[in-house]
């Protein structure tokens, strides 16, 4: 049985936008700033989880992020007909990946479905990383016009960062 760290984990903050080029074998550098946010196994090496996220992006997650994500299915080994799909479409277009030499391969399969040819753009977004292609990332940010104001207004009355 896994013993609970007497220190609380800290939640992992990925924050901020790069550009980076691929290689011809589908790997890019992971940004540095990104490293401490992500837990090494014994021989210093960091895995992430990639999927398919929403609006064509992939996403990267540890370990632990990506077990919060996964919460909403059921441990049974015989789940509903339509959470049976669910499992299927979501845990279908996962894949682990270890970070060597502080390159990541990006699934071939999954880099096809986001659209990612030659240049991305990864977005930290707090306890993920968004990897896009850039065009269409251009497309998403065009239809933000004031997404973090609205949603702060809605969820609650603080004034957002920097504001009154």
């Amino acid at each position: 049985m896994e013993q609970e760290s007497p220190h609380p984990r800290r939640a992992t903050r990925f924050l901020g936008t790069s550009q980076h080029p691929l290689d011809d074998k589908g790997r890019v550098f992971f940004p540095v700033r990104f490293l401490p946010e992500l837990q090494k196994d014994a021989c210093g090496d960091a895995t992430v989880v990639v999927t398919l996220g929403p609006g064509g992006c992939l996403y990267l997650m540890d370990h632990h992020d990506f077990d919060l994500a996964r919460q909403p299915f059921s441990d049974s080994a015989f789940p509903s007909p339509a959470e049976l799909q669910a499992q299927r479409d979501f845990y279908g277009k996962v894949e682990e990946v270890k970070l060597k030499s502080g390159r990541l391969l990006l699934p071939d399969s999954l880099r096809k479905k986001a659209g990612i040819d030659r240049q991305l753009t990864m977005v930290g977004c707090g306890n993920r990383v968004e990897v896009w292609e850039p065009s269409r990332l251009e497309v998403v940010e065009g239809e933000l016009d004031g997404a973090f104001e609205t949603f702060n207004a809605e969820s609650n009355s603080a004034p957002p960062p920097g504001g009154e």
